[in-house]
């Protein structure tokens, strides 16, 4: 299964005790089980919630770990352990928390193009090159 963490890089407080919130929700979602449904539906709420009160601080780390999260629900689903086994629920939990941060994202797009757009759509294409590398060879052997 991948792993999944996050890395405190480059933070820019918007107050102060922005930065440390941020780290906080670093340190738990790269402690967070990935077998942990619950744990994950946790951080999506912390994710939403950061955006809401720091979006410039948070959005770095909060993209990092729908990244990260892209990454496990695709491990699993190639993987064939979403089919019968615990980690069904894992991909569920992932695949439900993925389609709420696309309507998140989107509404923020919507309401700030300036701000969002650009900075999502270099995520995406990130995420889409790093996915795509990754797993190439996985899904060119699958049945």
């Amino acid at each position: 299964m991948s792993s999944f963490s996050l890395r405190a890089s480059s933070l820019v407080a918007d107050s102060p005790g922005a930065a440390t919130d941020v780290r906080a929700f670093i340190l738990a979602a790269s402690a967070v089980s990935p077998a942990s449904s619950s744990g994950f539906r946790s951080l999506g709420e912390a994710a939403k919630e950061l955006l809401d009160r720091q979006p410039s601080t948070a959005r770095d780390a909060v993209l990092a770990f729908y990244a990260g999260l892209a990454d496990l629900s695709i491990d699993l689903h190639l993987s064939g352990r979403g089919s019968f086994s615990s980690s069904s629920s894992l991909l569920k939990t992932s695949s439900g928390l993925l389609s709420e941060f696309v309507s998140e994202m989107s509404s923020r797009v919507e309401e700030s193009p300036a701000a969002w757009a650009p900075a999502l759509a270099r995520w995406a294409l990130g995420v889409l090159g790093e996915m795509s590398t990754k797993y190439t060879a996985r899904v060119s052997q699958s049945p």
